[in-house]
């Protein structure tokens, strides 16, 4: 444990830098670091930062309730925490009534491998250049000049567009004219010697929204793919409007540049963690919404991707050069059986191995599931004092429902506290239990486990289902089992 802390401590007290990015290995205390880090900050800065200030975009719903189990000094502080995919849906509520999340994209990729997602296409450095030049051209395509009049007072069609491409040209494109309406409004009331009502104000504002073509984003967006080459968006009414994931973030990007937003000032340190799945669009919609401190980390091997991606790469065009590197490659979660062989799934050679043996990582093949969980039920230690944790990962949805359903029943008939000591991780989940836990490789990501149980199809053995046999192993901390299952 002094060894952990010599080497962490240094970073944890970094104050220093706007910009620290943490690239770790599975296992090298990156999570702990950061969080660490912000406890740190939180008692030595008292008077600029509170636990309020914080945000953290976390993998999963679940991850504010785990650290409060493995850190427990911030388990009371009110630090908020949602995931991106939250975030953007938040954001575009105005827009769409629903969007698809980074897991129904995962499920899709798993269910389609054949089948081409333009996820990763329409998040690229090229897809972002496309809607630069069409937001250039949309300045005079998405206007309908004319003269405007209110009550015997009129602004002209050229002074409209005077206002509009020079005295107002820094405000985003679907907020101009409302800067423009407050101009008139302001002349108007400078002219009669009086304010006018809210009501009257209202009404000026329609008239000068009403020079727009559509202020309607879905639509425009919708336009631009059609210019582009690619599908545009079904014309739907509001409520039945639902964006794919492969549009969340292109959509996202398009209200930031094209409407005013309210900062976001009350943030002054940002945590983002898991730093390998988020794309370069998403680092740029995070560098117009949040000026403050940041922390990111991750690791590129635990990708849910099909290749792994360095954002080290990248990272420091969108947010300058102010940014500080640590590499942590020594890993202390797993014992060296199961490091080694995660190391091997992976293909990775630099990662440095804390001293600590254990089992060797048991491999079987199973005819069906019915065999694995009557295997698991066996092989469970969690009735010995050593092991409070233990894990079923498996690669779906409706694969994990199923084990979750088939254990629920074997468990049940031996007496088993289901109701306790049982637990169904799936995507709205918001708590972490000890015992058994099922769910799918990607909602274990940032959790581990005692004992972890990986059940993969044998078949299935494309690049993304190879990435998450590697995300499954890497979450036990003492125990693993890697179970196939011919159907």
């Amino acid at each position: 444990i002094r060894t952990i802390q010599k080497e962490q401590n240094a970073i944890i007290r970094n104050t220093k830098d706007k910009i620290m990015v943490i690239q770790g290995a599975a296992g090298s205390g990156k999570t702990s670091v950061a969080l660490h880090r912000i406890a740190y900050l939180l008692y030595h800065d008292r008077q600029n930062l509170k636990s309020s200030n914080i945000l953290i975009l976390s993998p999963n719903g679940v991850f504010s309730d785990y650290i409060s189990h493995i850190l427990p000094e911030l388990g009371e502080e009110n630090i908020k925490e949602m995931s991106f995919d939250l975030f953007a849906y938040k954001q575009l509520r105005d827009t769409v009534s629903d969007c698809e999340d980074r897991y129904d994209e995962i499920e899709r990729r798993i269910r389609f491998p054949q089948k081409t997602s333009l996820s990763e296409e329409k998040q690229s450095m090229e897809f972002i250049n496309l809607m630069e030049r069409y937001l250039v051209e949309l300045e005079d395509r998405l206007m309908n000049f004319r003269d405007v009049e209110y009550n015997g007072f009129v602004k002209t069609e050229s002074e409209i567009i005077e206002l509009f491409y020079f005295k107002f040209q820094d405000f985003p494109l679907l907020s101009r004219m409302e800067a423009v309406a407050d101009y008139f409004i302001d002349e108007v009331e400078t002219l009669r010697d009086r304010d006018l009502a809210d009501d009257e104000k209202d009404l000026i504002r329609e008239k000068f929204m009403k020079l727009y073509v559509t202020r309607d984003l879905y639509m425009i967006y919708s336009q631009f793919l059609k210019e582009n080459g690619y599908k545009g968006l079904p014309r739907v009414s509001y409520e039945k409007r639902k964006l794919k994931y492969e549009d969340v973030y292109p959509v996202l990007y398009l209200k930031y540049r094209l409407q005013s937003q309210q900062g976001r000032s009350n943030i002054k340190h940002l945590v983002v963690d898991e730093m390998q799945d988020y794309s370069r669009l998403q680092y740029e919609i995070l560098q117009r919404i949040f000026s403050c401190r940041m922390t990111i980390l991750g690791d590129r091997a635990q990708t849910m991707d099909d290749k792994q991606q360095d954002v080290l790469k990248f990272l420091p065009k969108i947010f300058g050069r102010d940014i500080h590197k640590i590499i942590m490659n020594k890993s202390y979660r797993n014992t060296i059986e199961i490091a080694s062989y995660a190391n091997q799934l992976a293909g990775i050679e630099d990662m440095e191995l804390f001293e600590r043996h254990g089992a060797p990582v048991e491999e079987k093949i199973f005819a069906d599931m019915s065999h694995v969980a009557e295997e698991i039920v066996e092989t469970l230690k969690l009735d010995e004092e050593e092991y409070e944790t233990a894990a079923v990962v498996l690669r779906t949805e409706k694969e994990a429902e199923y084990m979750w359903l088939l254990l629920k029943e074997i468990l049940g008939e031996k007496g088993f506290d289901i109701k306790e000591r049982l637990s169904y991780l799936d995507r709205n989940s918001t708590s972490f239990k000890k015992g058994l836990t099922v769910t799918t490789f990607y909602l274990a990501k940032g959790l581990e486990f005692d004992q972890v149980f990986a059940v993969f199809p044998q078949k299935d053995q494309t690049p993304l289902v190879r990435q998450a046999r590697y995300i499954a192993a890497t979450r036990a901390l003492h125990e693993l089992h890697m179970y196939e299952v011919e159907k």
